[in-house]
């Protein structure tokens, strides 16, 4: 199951900004062309890009500053001006079109784009894409979205009616802001293939058309809902720095748990798991390994129980290595194998870690019990040899 996270939101025209990361998608920004003189249907001039069906979409550019087929624009796909409408780029000098809805039938336009390596399973991504509606048509839709395959033909030669994975759910309006439209995803499978159009059938509930002028007739039996697309990226996120936080001190065992997910971990504990049980107080550290990558960090674990009596045998002191958090007193007894009271007494125990002895020299040898409440409330029994 890919899991994800949408955002949809307006931008001010501006310089696209990728960041450091690499972009999948080549020629996602559509600067690149074959040739910078054609008429409109014509997708196939802009390189790594392909028309999957046998609809229409188009690639805008600057360079086509002149009208094709004759006099006004019917065919022109220039930059800002176009047949479709007016719009000046997300950034740079080009941008794709592709029809969400026309009239006389229900035929989306698609463009298809392949990677030169598969999804990663296990891998998150984000995929971007800026939208902005064509503005001389009178029809506007939601719908238009993103669908991953695996290696598709560059053309099925019919309209790609799919579930997608992400979609904009709500309607686009014309204005002079290109919508930003990004989902983060975890790859499930190994995609290589990207295609971007509207998916669902007209008759599916999910789809709405608005019409911006329900009380005039249609001009032609052909009216559109299109779409400008712009700066279209794929990008892996990189593996954050492994944290695993304040040092701890706690009462009882805890349980270290990684904050990133791995392929592969290594706790200093032995385990290979995504978490490790502590017993006792000390260092640990994690390691991980993902997508090639290691992340390593440490942490001390105090456990205020953990409590060390030694030696065991004695011939005269035992000590007692303990550990508080704040200070307070605590009684101790001595019994006998018998459970009889032979010696008690009281310990003032002071924050942080220090050991406290017990003087046993009246005792004769024999085993004994050593009886005490620790730090955190816990009646505890130990047992203690006395050899002379």
């Amino acid at each position: 199951m890919i899991r994800f996270y949408l955002s949809c939101i307006g931008v001010a025209l501006s310089c696209a900004v990728f960041g450091q990361d690499v972009n999948l998608i080549k020629n996602g920004d559509f600067e690149e062309y074959t040739s910078f003189y054609g008429c409109r249907d014509n997708l196939e001039r802009t390189p790594f890009w392909v028309n999957p069906t046998t609809d229409t979409p188009d690639f805008m550019h600057a360079l086509d500053d002149e009208p094709c087929g004759g006099s006004g624009n019917n065919s022109h796909v220039g930059v800002p001006l176009n047949w479709l409408g007016y719009q000046y780029p997300q950034s740079g000098d080009g941008y794709i079109a592709l029809h969400t809805y026309v009239t006389t039938e229900d035929d989306p336009e698609y463009a298809r784009t392949f990677l030169d390596e598969p999804l990663y399973i296990g891998q998150t991504y984000t995929f971007t894409m800026y939208i902005a509606h064509a503005n001389e048509q009178r029809f506007y839709t939601n719908g238009l979205g993103v669908y991953f395959s695996n290696s598709d033909p560059s053309s099925v030669g019919h309209d790609i009616f799919v579930e997608p994975h992400f979609y904009v759910e709500e309607v686009v309006y014309p204005d002079t802001l290109w919508k930003k439209c990004s989902w983060t995803f975890t790859a499930d499978r190994g995609f290589n293939t990207v295609t971007l159009g509207r998916f669902f059938r007209g008759a599916d509930d999910r789809f709405i058309v608005i019409n911006s002028l329900p009380d005039e007739p249609l001009s032609s039996s052909w009216e559109l809902a299109s779409y400008y697309i712009d700066n279209v990226s794929l990008v892996a996120r990189e593996v954050p720095e492994l944290d695993l936080g304040e040092d701890i001190r706690t009462c009882n065992e805890h349980t270290l748990i990684s904050p990133i997910e791995g392929d592969q971990y290594r706790w200093s504990t032995g385990s290979s798991q995504s978490y490790a049980t502590i017993t006792e107080s000390g260092m640990y550290w994690l390691e991980i390994t993902r997508f090639g990558e290691v992340r390593r960090d440490s942490i001390h674990v105090e456990i205020i129980n953990d409590y060390n009596l030694y030696p065991v045998p004695t011939s005269n002191n035992i000590y007692l290595d303990l550990a508080s958090e704040e200070e307070l007193v605590t009684k101790w007894e001595i019994l006998d194998m018998a459970g009889r009271l032979v010696k008690h007494g009281i310990t003032s125990i002071v924050k942080g870690r220090q050991q406290y002895d017990v003087n046993l020299w009246e005792l004769e040898s024999g085993v004994y019990f050593y009886r005490f409440t620790t730090p955190c409330g816990e009646v505890v029994v130990e047992r203690v040899v006395i050899i002379r």
